[in-house]
């Protein structure tokens, strides 16, 4: 009668590579995990910048609806609406805002611009990198 003597389990270098397989991948992980929170929060401002100038440039747009204020806001100058912390996140964001007049017409006597471009950028308070820009053309209300 024949006897086996065969041992069963792993042998030490099938451990030895099991783990080393198990490291490798724990730690492209771990590495890959705070470049996702780095990304997350990128998009976040991202995000919130252009809800903020969204918000921001639709306020001007129902302000300028009306004759006296369209007539307020010139070129080279800002809109005559209040920037409070509501538009910039309690300073966390930088708004700039430009108007420029693309048409002119004489009405009554006196040249006064039918058509105008808002343009809005919005920038992270501190840096120089623009997180938003938007831009409308405006026509003045008759």
């Amino acid at each position: 009668m024949k006897t086996f003597n065969k041992k069963t389990g792993f042998t030490f270098t099938e451990v030895i590579i099991a783990i080393i397989i198990i490291g490798v991948t724990a730690s492209c992980l771990a590495a890959a995990v705070p470049s996702a929170f780095i990304t997350t929060r990128k998009t976040e401002n991202l995000s919130k910048a252009f809800i903020l100038a969204s918000k921001y440039l639709e306020t001007i747009k129902s302000d300028l609806s009306y004759k006296s204020e369209y007539d307020l806001a010139v070129a080279g100058t800002t809109p005559p609406i209040e920037l409070t912390s509501d538009f910039t996140d309690n300073n966390y964001y930088t708004v700039s805002t430009e108007i420029i007049d693309l048409e002119t017409e004489t009405i009554d006597g006196s040249t006064v611009a039918t058509l105008k471009e808002i343009d809005i950028t919005y920038k992270k308070t501190g840096d120089s990198k623009t997180l938003a820009n938007l831009s409308t053309i405006i026509a003045r209300p008759r």
